[in-house]
Parts: structure tokens; sequence; C-alpha cells
């Protein structure tokens, strides 16, 4: 995919907040590639260190401080062209456990960054938003059209930062994108945490032989899309004219059963684990599926890696993870 944005981003200056977490670093690393020049803001909270260890090789600024700090974090923002804003606390199960401190993190560190690129005058922002906004609704696919119904802390505060966003473009014209990210993954994604994504965490229990736990009885369907095609999106995003403002979903629109998921993972890793089921936990959306007419349409973006690729460029990234 380099070719097509080379000329777009060399010598851009871009910024990515959360630049140490999953899709942060692998945004960071593949602007870097393309010739920009890029910065990342992490305090670590649950950003990964290993997500950035070539970073310094490979002429990315470290940034360690909190974009909540408006004041100490301003000067980040000077000279750069490009915002990309993955900062945030992404997990559902914590927001239940701590809707406060997720709510600071998520909101008004959106806020404090929507406030800096103001000031600095960046071209545009890019908000990493979810399709927990959703909630569980009965319109499979999901499009953008549909009425959000947020059934976590962690869900009202996207919706929360999408407002935001809107808010700043209509009030003071800085133009922003909202992206809706349904199940990414790819490889930097942390399958050790307890509030990890399923498909690290398959992968990982998979490769070591161990049991794959679904929680619930399997049937609860998901759009899974590959990190590159997320960076993809991210970068046509930021070069589009027609995206400002907008809210656009960024998935696949294909769905899988958590159940199969968890079968093709065994069976693409030569895994001999067992498939174990618990009760379903608070907060858990049971279908979740994107249309993804509108980012076809207004940022022409056209998902290029199938689960079964993605997965087995996954499963190898973790085995090579796991060996050194």
């Amino acid at each position: 995919m380099a070719n097509n944005y080379f000329s777009n981003f060399a010598d851009k200056k871009c910024l990515v907040t959360g630049g140490a977490g999953f899709i942060g670093s692998n945004l960071a690393r593949y602007l870097r590639k393309l010739g920009a020049g890029v910065k990342i803001i992490d305090n670590f909270s649950t950003g990964n260190k290993r997500n950035i260890h070539d970073f310094v090789d490979i002429g990315i600024e470290i940034l360690n401080s909190d974009i909540t700090n408006q004041k100490e974090t301003e000067t980040f923002y000077e000279n750069i062209d490009f915002v990309f804003h993955h900062a945030a606390i992404a997990s559902v199960p914590f927001s239940i456990k701590y809707p406060d401190k997720s709510r600071f993190n998520n909101v008004d560190g959106t806020i404090a960054v929507l406030r800096n690129s103001l000031k600095y005058g960046i071209t545009k922002v890019i908000f990493a938003s979810s399709s927990a906004v959703y909630g569980d609704t009965k319109f499979i696919p999901t499009s953008e059209k549909i009425e959000i119904c947020p059934q976590s802390p962690y869900a009202e505060q996207k919706a929360e930062g999408e407002l935001q966003c809107k808010d700043f473009f209509e009030s003071h014209n800085l133009r922003t994108t909202c992206l809706r990210y349904f199940n990414v993954f790819g490889p930097y994604q942390d399958p050790k945490s307890e509030y990890s994504a399923v498909i690290p965490k398959f992968i990982d229990l998979a490769i070591r032989n161990k049991d794959l736990i679904i929680f619930g009885d399997g049937s609860s369907t998901r759009d899974f899309v590959f990190v590159e095609d997320v960076i993809r999106a991210n970068l046509q995003s930021a070069l589009s004219g027609s995206s400002d403002s907008k809210i656009v979903n960024i998935a696949t629109g294909q769905k899988i059963s958590i159940f199969e998921l968890a079968k093709l993972i065994i069976e693409l890793t030569n895994s001999k684990s067992k498939i174990i089921f618990h009760k379903p936990r608070d907060g858990d959306i049971h279908h979740s599926v994107a249309d993804i007419t509108k980012a076809s349409k207004i940022i022409k973006y056209n998902p290029k890696i199938s689960l079964e690729e993605g997965l087995s460029k996954t499963a190898d990234f973790f085995k090579i993870l796991g060996s050194n």
C-alpha cells in the first residue's frame, strides 16, 4: 500500500497519540516508512514499550507524557500536519470497573488533543472511535445512520469524543474525521491483559496448546478487520476533504461467530487446544457487523486483507515474538 501514499506523506509531520499501543504503534511505524516525520505521545499506562522497540532506530520521536495534561503537551503539536488520536483506555470491563478514570482519559484526553490541535493549526485530526457506540443493535449490518445506543461507559465516552470532534469542526473549523473501528487485530496486539481482545488471546493460547475460553455460547458474531486496512483508512481519511466532520465505519463487512473463529485459529496454528465455554460478560455485545458503504464512498476505503490472511500474519508474529 506504500506507493499510493508516499508522495502525500513524505516530509509531512505526524503526531500519533497512544503511539505505543497496538494500532498506534503500527500506524506510526507505517507513516515513518512513508517518509513522514513522526512523533508519538504515550504515558505507557496501557501502551507497551515492546511495541516501540525499533522507534528510536527508525527515527520516531517518543514523548513519554499524558495527553490529558493539555498545557504540558501543547508544544508537541507545533508544526504538525496530521494528528492521529488513538490514546485511550480501550476496555469495556475497565470502564465498568473504573468509570471516572476511564472517562478522564477517553473524554478529557480527547478534548485536550482537540484544543491543542486547534491552537497549533493542525491540518486534520483523525479520531479513533469504536463500534461499541452502537450497542446491541438489531440492524445488522450496521450503518452510520443507525441511532447509537452505548451500553458501557467506554462506549458512552467514545460517543462523547465524536460529539467533541463535530463541535470543534462546526465551532472552530478544525477538520476532523471519526473512524468507528470494529474489531481490529494484528501484530503488536497484547494477548496477556485481562482486557485483551479475543484474537490475540486465542492465538496466544492456541500456540501454547492451552484451552480457548468463550464467554457465552459462541454464537456471537464479529466483524474483524486487519490493522493494515485500518492504517489505510487513517491515511485516506487524513487526505480526504469529503470526510471532514464525518463518522465512518471501518471494518470488512464480513462476519464470523466466536465459536467459528476459535475453530479456525486452532486449525491455522495446528493446535491441540480445546474450546471451553464460560458465562457471558457484562457489557459484551452479541452481534457486531458493519455496513462499510459510506467508507467506500467518501474515503475510497476497500479492505484488502482477508480474515484468514490476517490471522496467519498475526499468528506468525506471535510465534516469532514467543521465540525471542
